[in-house]
């Protein structure tokens, strides 16, 4: 009676290759320092609703309803605000 040894053998180790170092370039944007459409965000609290109001006066309008989540903590608000179309003169 012959008994074989079966067991297996480990694979040989293999040294692992650095990543590849082909990051995607950014595109190019220019941002736009005043634009036509932001989201106010923040905590639920009169700082936040100050802020909002201080848009309305400088000539933005409200877009939609604003979002409220709660993070556990707070409550996070998120309003969309646009810029107030200016009206074309007749000449």
């Amino acid at each position: 009676m012959t008994i074989e040894n079966n067991s297996v053998q480990p694979a040989p180790a293999v040294a692992a290759k650095p990543a590849a170092k082909t990051a995607a370039k950014p595109a190019k944007v220019k941002p736009t320092p005043e634009g036509n459409y932001k989201v106010l965000t923040g905590i639920d609290d009169s700082e936040f609703c100050a802020r909002v109001s201080d848009h309305l006066k400088h000539g933005w309008e409200l877009y939609g309803s604003v979002a409220a989540t709660f993070n556990g903590k707070s409550v996070i608000l998120a309003q969309p605000l646009v810029r107030k179309k200016k009206l074309k003169r007749k000449k």
